[in-house]
């Protein structure tokens, strides 16, 4: 009675970070015992904000992932798409291969901003999340990528002044050509 043995799960499912060592039991008379070892999936969640105001979410972003995934065929790189027109956060869970890094490209813009610089994640064999690098815009806390886009007018202030003391002069009747 009481006996065990202990089993490790090798190779582990592409896109999942495994449960480790799983131990068995059975009894003397080897009555089949069913235990079940369900493995954690890899998850990343891609959010867009606007860098001024990151709490507020930004939606018309499309962003192409580069990289080896689960369903991926002998290896054979793939390349999802996540958000979309009218979202701002896009979650892939059980997709990311730990051990691999993906390259992220904004290929389409929310109108008004400029397009980020590509950036590269790499997925841990314990499912955290770092960047391979340079990540300006982006920044990672747990398993969701904040990219951050900027204004293309983050705004101007055309001052007319005297030229003799260079103090300021109003605007009235003025008309200014850029």
């Amino acid at each position: 009675d009481g006996k065990l043995a202990a089993t490790t799960e090798k190779p582990l499912p592409d896109g999942t970070l495994g449960t480790g060592s799983v131990t068995l039991s059975y009894d003397s008379t080897l009555a089949a015992n069913v235990i079940t070892a369900k493995d954690a999936t890899t998850t990343l969640t891609l959010k867009k904000v606007d860098t001024a105001t990151p709490a507020n979410d930004l939606a018309g972003a499309t962003f192409s992932v580069e990289g080896i995934f689960a369903d991926a065929v002998d290896g054979v790189r793939l390349t999802k798409y996540m958000l979309g027109s009218n979202k701002s956060t896009d979650t892939l869970a059980g997709q990311f291969v730990a051990g691999y890094t993906y390259t992220f490209t904004e290929s389409t813009t929310p109108e008004g901003y400029f397009t980020m610089t590509p950036f590269q994640v790499k997925v841990n064999a314990n499912g955290t999340l770092e960047f391979v690098g340079d990540h300006p815009g982006a920044t990672i806390s747990g398993t969701t990528v904040t990219a951050a886009n900027t204004l293309l007018n983050a705004g101007m202030t055309l001052t007319k002044i005297d030229a003799t003391d260079a103090s300021p002069l109003t605007a009235q009747a003025t008309t200014f050509t850029l």
